[in-house]
């Protein structure tokens, strides 16, 4: 008994829509847009802060000539040799947009209506998974109901088949009779090898939607209950216009397309823009990395425009 493999576990409706939500790509690609579509609303606030940036370095400059700079009484402050210096320059900037001419807030507006479509999309996904993996579950149940009954029928005509060739035999029936009953058995096993390949591609297919990774044909549980399915695939709700998920989708990328005609015009106006700079200049390395005050430079810019 121990090489006798282990029978597939069927699965219940409940079981084949967890194991939807784990593994089907399309599910986890909706799911992956919203995270995006969140991280862009992030970066369009990050946008509306001040921009601030260091630059720092270390440069060697040459001289081709000394250099002597001097105070107003003419004596020597700082000399330079005919030879090569380490300068270390850094250069700090802040920076404001005031205004963008309403641009900035239509940013704002297409990141937001393009996050909530993103999440209708979700819905909608959710929704025609739900009703799918419903759907090809209810397909295989009446198959395999409607085979069993088939196969009731075939026994039946396989014992009626059974009488008439008895009857024949004591020339009660004709050969026409038997023959009507044979292809009564035949058309049977037609219709039974019919539903039987239509349910291994029922299977087929939501082992596919589902994700099922095991060998062979996903096997479900083939009990039905009618409130399960109600609960998974909540058919009486989502098909009004004010619920139905891809209309509410396609209503925010609507506003989201009109938010950026408004981000276009937005050049049109006048932009707004405060800035300071300051510039500090080491311009002799060797004489310390924080030099006394009357051997660095500095400069302090304020500008709006």
């Amino acid at each position: 008994y121990q090489s006798i493999a282990q029978e597939q576990t069927p699965y219940s409706l409940e079981d084949l829509w967890q194991m939807t939500i784990e593994n089907n790509t399309a599910l986890q690609l909706s799911a992956g847009q919203i995270d995006v579509a969140a991280a862009k609303v992030q970066q369009v606030k990050d946008k509306g802060l001040p921009q601030i940036g260091v630059n720092a370095q270390l440069t060697r400059l040459y001289t081709l000539s000394d250099f002597l700079l001097s105070d107003s009484d003419g004596n020597v402050v700082f000399g330079l040799p005919k030879d090569h210096f380490d300068a270390q320059p850094i250069v700090a900037s802040a920076s404001k947009e005031l205004f963008t001419g309403f641009g900035h807030q239509a940013e704002h507006e297409i990141a937001d209506y393009m996050l909530e479509a993103s999440r209708y999309d979700h819905m909608q996904v959710q929704s025609d998974l739900k009703l799918g993996v419903a759907s090809l579950y209810l397909n295989i149940i009446k198959m395999v109901q409607s085979s069993a009954t088939v196969k009731a029928n075939l026994d039946l005509i396989t014992q009626k088949e059974t009488e008439v060739k008895n009857f024949l035999d004591n020339d009660l029936v004709t050969e026409t009779d038997l023959l009507d009953v044979q292809l009564q058995r035949s058309d049977l096993e037609i219709v039974l090898l019919d539903l039987q390949n239509k349910e291994q591609i029922a299977r087929y297919k939501l082992g596919q939607l589902v994700g099922y990774a095991g060998d062979g044909l996903i096997k479900v549980d083939t009990t039905f209950h009618r409130a399960s399915v109600s609960d998974q695939t909540n058919l009486e709700e989502g098909f009004s216009k004010e619920e139905r998920a891809d209309l509410l989708a396609a209503e925010h990328k609507i506003k989201a397309a009109e938010s950026g005609i408004k981000r276009l015009k937005s050049a049109n106006y006048p932009h707004v823009e405060v800035a300071a700079t300051y510039i500090y200049l080491n311009p002799d390395v060797s004489k310390g990395i924080i030099p006394e005050s009357n051997h660095y430079l500095s400069a302090l810019n304020l500008g709006l425009s």
